[in-house]
């Protein structure tokens, strides 16, 4: 999870500094890779059962996912089981406290 947010941030950084993250780069490519292979193991830990508490980990998760839909920054579509499990936590009392899309 730190990983994949590491790589979403610096992307977006880059992005917002004038640079075509889309580029065929070798730092761009990498994060992009990191992205994806990270999404693709959280998709398959949740197929296995794992995240099915409300702890550091599961929120860690929600929090990864929502703010990759609230920033636009990857195409979710690919992973259904991702967004089942964001969807499945929107209804928190403390996911609804703190979303800044409800304020």
């Amino acid at each position: 999870i730190n990983a994949c947010t590491d790589s979403l941030v610096e992307l977006l950084l880059c992005k917002r500094s004038g640079f075509d993250v889309t580029e065929d780069k070798l730092f761009f490519n990498l994060q992009h890779e990191r992205i994806q292979a990270t999404l693709e193991a959280l998709e398959q830990q949740i197929r296995a059962g794992h995240f099915g508490d409300w702890d550091y980990p599961g929120i860690s998760l929600f929090t990864l996912i929502d703010w990759i839909l609230f920033r636009d920054l990857v195409d979710l579509k690919p992973f259904p089981v991702l967004l089942q499990f964001r969807n499945a936590h929107l209804n928190r009392p403390m996911v609804a406290e703190t979303d800044p899309r409800l304020s």
